[in-house]
């Protein structure tokens, strides 16, 4: 009898998000390895055929978000309550992974489930989180943990810290740390002169302005307002201005950020970019690139700024030093004196030479295989 599993992929019907990217290599491997099972791909919007997955062992079940609901935080919460585990409890498969944890795991899945837990900010950073934001993980987290059979997380930092929090709970549970994958770039191609001149014209960059690159989004985890207040003393005497990459070009709270510290001139936002637009900015436009976030569960933009040799600044936390080791330079991400002064270093520093092969921890083949041995033990089990 074929073996069917439910994965949970509400993130990878989302067009843009760091878990995405994360989760999508794994999606791959998993259905196209494990080609003798079945897979039930769950999302609230219908899947995109070209997201690169072995379709002919799979099949989409769509959960629609209640459209009456009147904004999305509503429609998660009811979709993670009381939708999704619902339907999924009326399903009679051998496993359910989720890329995430919002959402409550049935008892027909207690202790053959995995669920990923990508960092723990809502609780090591609470104080930067309003109640109506974080009630939700801590309810449903716990919940989870006692559940679920396994648990996936991004790094050994993530590990450390989900043991250290919920030690009673996740006693006798296998953590798995599943990097984030990255694959080698091509740095140079016969196209490559003419895309960045149109990149620089699509943004309206100029040759005069030395560029910093910021791709880490704008919640309140990512230190914007320290960021954008060093970044104020900086520009005054340099020509420098600060790509900011994403949709975030009506991003209320970003915009007002730049008004108060009277950057709006000095910043550019991008809008949302493909990946070869970033791979040229990482690697032949801008100058250096800004990390300074106060908790990270990975912190991908630091290991791209060292895959294409772009000089970064980065806050001085564990996970940072985990990822990137001594290539960055770092910060006090809570002193403002201390970022601006860095900052002035890094538009001094010079590119470093891309690097010719990916880190092993990062490599995709290792990480997928550990995944997949990892499904495999628990489908042995049933």
């Amino acid at each position: 009898m074929v073996k069917k599993i439910l994965i949970d992929c509400k993130v990878i019907s989302q067009k843009v998000s760091g878990i995405r990217g994360y989760f999508l290599p794994y999606l791959r491997a998993l259905t196209s390895l494990l080609s003798d099972y079945h897979f039930v791909l769950i999302s609230p919007t219908p899947l995109s055929k070209n997201i690169g997955i072995n379709w002919a062992n799979c099949s989409n079940l769509v959960i629609p978000y209640r459209s009456f609901l009147p904004h999305p935080y509503f429609k998660d919460i009811v979709y993670g309550l009381f939708d999704f585990p619902n339907t999924i409890k009326k399903i009679d498969a051998d496993l359910l992974i989720s890329s995430y944890y919002d959402f409550l795991i049935p008892k027909r899945y207690a202790f053959r489930s995995v669920i990923t837990v990508h960092d723990l900010c809502y609780w090591d950073l609470h104080q930067c989180y309003d109640w109506h934001t974080k009630w939700f993980p801590y309810f449903v987290l716990p919940h989870n943990l006692k559940r679920t059979g396994g648990i996936i997380t991004g790094s050994e930092f993530g590990k450390k810290r989900i043991v250290e929090r919920f030690k009673d709970l996740v006693l006798n549970k296998q953590i798995t740390v599943l990097y984030s994958t990255f694959v080698r770039k091509n740095q140079n191609s016969e196209r490559q002169p003419l895309m960045i001149q149109r990149l620089k014209q699509k943004l309206k960059l100029k040759n005069s302005y030395k560029y910093l690159l910021y791709t880490g989004g704008v919640e309140n985890r990512k230190n914007i307002d320290r960021m954008l207040a060093a970044y104020r003393q900086v520009v005054d005497s340099n020509s420098v201005q600060l790509v900011f990459t994403g949709d975030n070009k009506e991003h209320s709270t970003l915009l007002k950020l730049l008004s108060k510290h009277q950057v709006t001139e000095h910043v550019v936002l991008s809008g949302v970019l493909s990946s070869e637009e970033i791979d040229l900015l990482y690697s032949k436009i801008c100058h250096g690139a800004l990390n300074l976030s106060l908790y990270e569960g990975f912190g991908r933009n630091t290991y791209e700024s060292k895959q294409h040799g772009l000089p970064v600044l980065c806050s001085d936390i564990d996970v940072a030093r985990e990822v990137a080791r001594e290539y960055p330079l770092y910060c006090d991400p809570t002193n403002i004196n201390d970022i601006r002064e860095k900052i002035l270093l890094l538009l001094q520093k010079k590119r470093n030479k891309p690097q010719e092969s990916i880190d092993e921890r990062f490599k995709e083949k290792p990480n997928t295989e550990r995944m997949i041995r990892m499904v495999e033990r628990f489908l042995e089990d049933r």
